[in-house]
This record gives structure tokens, sequence and C-alpha cells, in this order.
């Protein structure tokens, strides 16, 4: 739920394509249950085939 919400909450920036789409970066932050703060980076793609999103990875953004 936390990862979608990051989503809707900070902008995409287009980040490369290639032959499957569009690569989208998203940084932000995501909230734990006891309101604990971890860094992110996740990785969207814009499927080429269908204009579909797919989640691709997340990981801990390095301060």
């Amino acid at each position: 739920m936390a990862i979608r919400q990051l989503a809707d909450q900070v902008e995409a920036i287009e980040d490369r394509n290639n032959q499957y789409g569009i690569f989208y970066r998203v940084e932000g932050q995501l909230t734990g249950v006891n309101n604990s703060h971890l860094s992110v980076i996740k990785i969207w793609l814009n499927r080429k085939v269908d204009d579909k999103f797919q989640f691709i990875t997340l990981t801990h953004k390095k301060e």
C-alpha cells in the first residue's frame, strides 16, 4: 500500500526508454508502521506493447 501511495504523491521522472517502453523513476520516502522513514527509488515501465504501467523494482536510496 505504501508503495502505491508514494507513486501517487511524487511526480515520476522519465529515466530512459528502450524497445520495451519508457522507464520512469520515482524517489521518495516510505513510512513504516511505527512512523519510521526509508528513502527509496522506484522504477516503473510504461509498456510499449499495451501502454500499461508495470512496477519494476524498489531499492534503498543511499543518502
